[in-house]
């Protein structure tokens, strides 16, 4: 039976050469040890049995030798590919995570024009909010300012109606006491004025109208 059938197909490398080597100097330095005992034995007709139970032994040996070389190598083999696989894996990953690095990087500087948008947004925001004070004390001042003019214009129309009715009482007073004295005469006949104050005494009447009817005669 051909135990070495299987090595064929196989490239055995310096290391498994060197350990079948040494294995075959070891079988025959055996060999030649049962040799030389069974030459210096007293016993001479066990001397071929003995050495062929040593042969048959050391071809045992051998046998289970060359059974677990090629078991190993096997067993090398399929690790190699393993290995290959694993690699294979290990480069997918690999451009996997290259290309997440990139997209990180990308992501990274998208971040920082984010960050210095959101600073200037920020300053913007701070400037907004110093217009946005001195805009409120304006405000406030106008509207002190309104509210003072609003009390000044109220007295004001107070007086300017106080100051109306007084006029009005004393020309009609006048007018009526002394009707030949009276300044104003009409375009018509150059005759003076005359005016019922039970017509034109009237405390709520509009001055525009007053002066209106009574001074300022077409």
């Amino acid at each position: 039976m051909n135990y070495f059938y299987d090595l064929s197909p196989l490239t055995p490398s310096l290391t498994t050469m060197g350990i079948l080597l040494f294995d075959t100097v070891l079988l025959f330095a055996a060999v030649r040890m049962l040799f030389s005992k069974s030459e210096k034995s007293e016993n001479k007709p066990k001397k071929f049995t003995r050495f062929f139970e040593s042969i048959k032994n050391r071809f045992g040996l051998v046998k289970i030798l060359t059974y677990s070389y090629l078991k190993s190598r096997k067993q090398i083999k399929n690790n190699a590919k393993l290995q290959l696989e694993v690699v294979e894996q290990l480069t997918v990953k690999g451009k996997k995570v290259n290309e997440l690095l990139t997209q990180v990087e990308s992501l990274t500087e998208t971040q920082t024009q984010l960050t210095q948008h959101i600073i200037d947004l920020n300053s913007v925001v701070e400037g907004l909010k110093k217009e946005n004070s001195g805009l409120n004390q304006l405000w406030k001042q106008s509207s002190s300012e309104n509210s003072f003019l609003s009390e000044k214009n109220t007295q004001l129309m107070n007086y300017c109606t106080s100051l109306t009715r007084s006029l009005r009482r004393n020309f009609l007073l006048n007018h009526t006491l002394a009707p030949n004295k009276s300044p104003f005469t009409s375009s018509v006949d150059n005759q003076p004025l005359t005016v019922s104050i039970n017509e034109s005494l009237e405390l709520n009447e509009p001055a525009e109208e007053f002066v209106k009817k009574q001074i300022f005669v077409s």
